[in-house]
Parts: C-alpha cells; sequence; structure tokens
C-alpha cells in the first residue's frame, strides 16, 4: 500500500532537518578541533614567555632581597663594631634598672648589655611576670590585704585606666615605691617585695635596696593585650615612676622593644612621652640607647628603623658626622 503523499513529505522533512543539524554539529565539532590545533602551540608560546619573564623577576627580586640582607648584615658588623668606642664611659656611675613587661627576654639582656658596655651599673634586672596580667579582681583584693599598707601611696588614676588597671594600681604603685626609693628605705617596701616575689608576680634579678632615678622598660608582646579598656601593666608602672619625678629628683625613662615583635609597645611608650628605641635587639639601638640616658640627651625622640621612629642616631653623633 502506498503512503499517502502528504506523511512521506513530512517524514522527509524531518530527516532533512536532522540531516542539516547534525552537519552543523558536525561542522562546529571540525572547526573547534581544528582551531585548537592551530591557536594551542602559540597560546603555549605565549605562557611560556610570560613565565619565563616572571621567572626574571621573581629571580631578581630574590637576588636584590639578598644583597639588601647582605648590606644589612655588613652595617649591623661596622655598628657592632665601632659600639664600644662609641658608647664608652657615656653612663660611668649611672645606676639604672631594667624592667621587662614584654615577651622577649633577649631583648632585655641586649638593653642591659649595652647599658653595662656604656659603664652603667646596671642594678637589676626585673621581670613583671605574665600572672600579674591575669590577676582577677577577687585575687588583687586578697593581695592587697597582705601587703603592708604603708607600702604603696594612693593610686594615681588615668582618665582611661580600665577597671582592671584601677583595681591593680595599688601593687604597680607599690612596684614603683621599691623600684624608685629602694627596698631598704622602709621596711614595709621589703616586706612588699618579697610577698610579690612569693606570690610570682615579680622576678628581681639583682640588687633593689638603694634609690634608682633611671630606668628602662623593654615591651612588646607576642599577642595582643587581653582587654582593649585597660592599660598595659607598663604604662600604668611608667606612670607612677614619673608621678615620683621632682625637679630636685627627676626619673628619667626610656621605652624600647625589639626590631621583631608581635604587639608592639611604642605607641604606649610614646603616649607617656618615653624617648623609645624600637630595636634595642640591634647594634643601632643597642648605640642609642647610652645617649637616651644621659642628661644632655635633650628633647625626646623616637629612635630606631620602624616606621614610628623619627631619628637613628643621637644629635651628638650627628653632629659629629656631619
Amino acid at each position: 500500500m502506498a503512503i499517502p503523499q502528504p506523511l512521506t513529505l513530512t517524514m522527509l522533512d524531518v530527516r532533512y532537518h536532522i540531516v542539516y543539524l547534525c552537519a552543523v554539529f558536525l561542522m562546529l565539532g571540525f572547526g573547534i578541533l581544528i582551531g585548537e590545533h592551530v591557536t594551542l602551540p602559540v597560546q603555549v608560546i605565549q605562557q611560556a614567555k610570560s613565565l619565563a619573564a616572571l621567572q626574571v623577576q621573581v629571580d631578581g627580586a630574590v637576588q636584590e632581597g639578598r644583597d639588601a640582607k647582605s648590606q644589612l648584615v655588613q652595617v649591623e658588623r661596622a655598628l657592632n663594631s665601632l659600639r664600644p668606642k662609641l658608647t664608652h664611659g657615656k653612663l660611668t656611675g649611672r645606676r639604672v634598672v631594667v624592667v621587662q613587661c614584654g615577651d622577649y627576654p633577649q631583648a632585655t639582656a641586649s638593653a642591659a648589655a649595652a647599658l653595662q658596655l656604656s659603664g652603667a651599673n646596671v642594678a637589676a634586672t626585673v621581670v613583671i611576670e605574665d600572672k600579674m596580667d591575669a590577676l582577677t579582681s577577687s585575687q588583687i583584693t586578697t593581695l592587697l590585704g597582705t601587703l603592708p599598707a604603708d607600702s604603696y601611696p594612693a593610686p594615681a588614676e588615668t582618665p582611661d585606666a580600665g577597671a582592671n588597671s584601677a583595681d591593680n594600681g595599688p601593687i604597680l604603685a607599690a612596684i614603683a615605691s621599691i623600684l624608685r626609693s629602694g627596698s631598704t628605705s622602709k621596711p614595709s617596701l621589703g616586706q612588699a617585695l618579697q610577698i610579690l616575689q612569693t606570690q610570682g608576680l615579680l622576678t628581681v634579678d639583682g640588687d633593689v635596696a638603694a634609690p634608682c632615678a633611671s630606668f628602662v622598660f623593654v615591651g612588646g608582646r607576642k599577642i595582643d593585650w587581653p582587654d582593649d579598656s585597660a592599660n598595659p601593666i607598663d604604662g600604668n608602672l611608667i606612670q607612677r615612676l614619673e608621678d615620683s619625678s621632682t625637679p630636685t629628683a627627676p626619673v628619667t625613662i626610656v621605652g624600647c622593644e625589639p626590631f621583631d615583635v608581635g604587639v608592639s609597645s611604642i605607641k604606649t611608650y610614646q603616649k607617656y612621652g618615653l624617648t623609645t628605641i624600637d630595636c634595642v635587639d640591634r647594634s643601632l639601638g643597642q648605640l642609642d640607647l647610652p645617649y637616651t640616658l644621659r642628661t644632655d640627651a635633650g628633647d625626646r625622640a623616637d629612635y630606631g628603623l620602624k616606621p614610628t621612629a623619627t631619628r637613628q642616631l643621637p644629635p651628638v653623633l650627628e653632629d659629629q658626622s656631619s
């Protein structure tokens, strides 16, 4: 039986469209395949050239870094060789106490060594232990009950002091009195010193029996202060030492830290008007330190290598080199 004409035409139209679409997709596929074979080598060559140029830039940057590091090492060695002659006798007879409030004991040792090289009498290195930071209000109240009542003056409140810093103010005032007046100036200070050491809040390596008017604070922390509302311990202690300064018996305090720190203390020291050194573990900082404690040091300044520094050398050395 013959197929009706309309149905035959319809089937042919459908087959035609199917064949046509297949041909179109085949042509597109062949076009893409041919295009890849033509353009792929060009792209690979361009990418290879880009990578080669980038490698040259990286190698150049690495070499520049090595050259800069080598130059810094040479400068460090040169300063270290000159430092003994430049600082010899600058602090002869000066009694100094080094106070570590940060997390870098090696920087504290570097500061003490630089002072001794200049002739200073580093009477003691005092470490404010981390336990001081963690005292709760109840622990502070208990501790104050054991300290002699006349071992500390009334705490000097600071306008922006947080609750915790106000609570431990009497403890810091007692420490300031011990360092400034000497632990043997009255029996209560000697008793307070013994209690603070027994409680693990204070470590003293040396002699704090006699009065002292020159202090070097070594800060810098590995982690940030846990309570943004509270002043750091070193800031509160500095305030109490400064409160004891008089025109006839002035107190000199310098704030230092190592070059590489997690959290810098320089801004805290600047806030309290201290001369600062931001690289006391480097030869430059150790060269600057003795000059900052001299009575002829001039106005306060910020020494070092970080963006917070405004000077690298003391004015007296710059005048000699000009």
